[in-house]
């Protein structure tokens, strides 16, 4: 049976304050904090957050005010209401607070709160220096069921949480995987294959069957259209990427904008199937293949469309990982002799070299490392679908739509 809130009966609802101790932080003497040595783990505010738990830069001796191990961490500063949980003791400076509940029941108040928190923004948002204080987060009301259910709650959502993580770890170990194979492949060539190598001034080493070539000799590299007052006015719209469309082996044709392109310029920058688009850009020589995701498609001068010059030379996904391996080792940097690259010219682009397998081989390379690819692809959509179902059920438990006894084994 509900009661008057929409709650089940033997619900209530109380303030955070109720049950909990709140400790807000205090910023120790500048003397006392030190990068590195002895001391205790020091926190100045959410900017050393990490995904779940905190990566501290810093250390206090003596310590100030001490979150304890198991507290939430909490953000009361911009961005008000970002949390962490604290897996050792921390001192804890005036960006943050910490909310300190008994052991059995910290799991619940874990995920309450953020179901909670959204409140706090508001908040903050009628504060001249968008902050909040204790009273703020004393006052945040939480649904409260009897305690069995709430300890059940908490077990709940976080086995869920924890089959996240366990995801979450396979997908690393996977592109860790990805990272070497493609080192290995890029440097080796296909295990068994090849007796001598070779260096490269910039390229390092290769199998000495294996060319060396400008990526302008092996491609026609054509710069997208620039972008002007005609994207309002004109009579031709053609859907276009832009930089932020493209990311490393994938491309989001959502939402794309209008530009303006005649009849007589979409062979210059229309996409075809099979072609390599690199962003110019922004993260510098991310890649991707467009694979025909719309029937027309242009692009726009942020990224350098390239299409093979001869037939069987280049498999596109050879030049997608080739750039990731020249992106990920400097070699782009080391071949343009800069301290970093802001932009990718199309005059560096045609110069760059290349190491150019036989075309047989760059297609079983290609096909081992998107094997790989492929497996961290399916690791993600799990992983996406659990967060998806820990929404949902996190809502549902925590107002007591979703009964607990029909998914705790209690």
């Amino acid at each position: 049976m509900a009661s008057k809130n929409g709650l089940p009966s033997d619900w209530t609802i109380i303030e955070l304050g109720a049950n909990t101790e709140i400790v807000m932080g205090q910023s120790p003497p500048g003397a006392n904090v030190r990068d590195g040595g002895t001391g205790m783990p020091f926190l100045q505010g959410n900017a050393e957050f990490g995904h779940r738990f905190p990566v501290p830069v810093f250390r206090c001796n003596p310590p100030g005010r001490v979150a304890q191990k198991g507290d939430i961490l909490v953000s009361v500063r911009a961005p008000v209401g970002e949390v962490n949980e604290a897996d050792q003791d921390y001192t804890i400076g005036r960006g943050l607070a910490a909310i300190r509940t008994v052991e059995d029941e910290r799991d619940f108040y874990w995920y309450a709160f953020h179901e909670a928190r959204a409140c706090l923004s508001k908040v903050s948002q009628g504060s001249t220096f968008d902050a909040i204080n204790k009273d703020d987060l004393a006052q945040v009301k939480l649904p409260f069921p009897p305690k069995t259910v709430r300890e059940q709650i908490g077990r709940v959502l976080r086995s869920i949480d924890e089959a996240i993580e366990a995801t979450r770890a396979v997908i690393d170990q996977t592109r860790r995987l990805k990272t070497a194979l493609l080192q290995n492949l890029l440097t080796n060539g296909l295990p068994g294959r090849h007796k001598k190598f070779k260096k490269h001034k910039f390229l390092q080493r290769m199998p000495t069957e294996w060319h060396v070539k400008p990526i302008g000799e092996i491609c026609k590299i054509e710069l997208g259209k620039m972008l002007s007052q005609a994207v309002k006015t004109g009579r031709h719209y053609r859907p276009y990427l832009g930089n932020s469309s493209v990311s490393w082996g994938k491309i989001d044709v959502t939402n794309l904008e209008m530009m303006d392109i005649r009849d007589d310029e979409l062979e210059r920058y229309s996409l075809k199937p099979g072609d390599i688009l690199i962003c110019e850009g922004g993260e510098v020589g991310r890649t991707a293949i467009w694979e025909g995701q719309l029937e027309l498609c242009c692009y726009q001068k942020a990224l350098h469309r390239l299409r093979p010059n001869k037939p069987n030379t280049l498999v596109p996904d050879f030049m997608r990982f080739f750039m990731e391996h020249a992106v990920r080792n400097n070699l782009l940097v080391r071949f343009t002799g800069e301290s970093s690259i802001a932009h990718l010219t199309r005059e560096t682009l045609v110069n760059v070299p290349m190491s150019l397998p036989p075309f047989e081989e760059q297609k079983q390379i290609v096909l081992a490392v998107k094997s790989v690819e492929t497996k961290a692809s399916v690791d993600e959509g799990s992983r996406d679908q659990l967060i998806q179902m820990k929404s949902a059920l996190s809502q549902g438990l925590l107002t007591g739509r979703i009964p607990v006894k029909g998914i705790s084994n209690d």
